[in-house]
């Protein structure tokens, strides 16, 4: 596993144009968290920054389709619905989806809503592990 844990900050959602808005597939249209440029005083090359990005565990939820989620009937049970636009998501390393790039320049991803293994609470510091080291451990 990756040893990195520095991200940089993700932008306003009012700062975002993706381009295109999700349709009814249960998708999510989420940014990936950028690596930041340094570790400490040790300045990361591209090659690293692209694979760590790559690998990304968490992303800034844009837009969410109005069936992503609804696994369980939120409105039914009275409970909020787990995600919504501007939450921060964990996923499992290299998630299936495609990729865009965005009105902005930003590069966007079309997730599925069972990609989501869980939200990140403010200033919370989590990583997710690789399958392989989690075993090991």
């Amino acid at each position: 596993m990756s040893q990195f844990h520095a991200y940089k900050p993700f932008p306003p959602l009012s700062d975002l144009d993706p381009g295109i808005e999700v349709g009814w597939n249960f998708d999510v249209i989420a940014l990936k968290a950028e690596p930041a440029d340094r570790v400490g005083s040790i300045l990361l090359g591209d090659a690293t920054k692209e694979q760590e990005a790559g690998a990304s565990t968490r992303w800034l939820i844009v837009d969410i389709s109005p069936t992503a989620f609804m696994t369980q009937d939120w409105e039914r049970t009275g409970l909020p619905r787990p995600f919504n636009p501007g939450d921060i998501g964990l996923s499992r390393r290299y998630p299936p989806g495609q990729e865009f790039i965005g009105n902005d320049g930003r590069t966007y991803k079309i997730l599925k809503d069972q990609d989501f293994i869980g939200k990140l609470k403010a200033n919370a510091n989590v990583e997710v592990k690789a399958e392989k080291e989690s075993k090991a451990a």
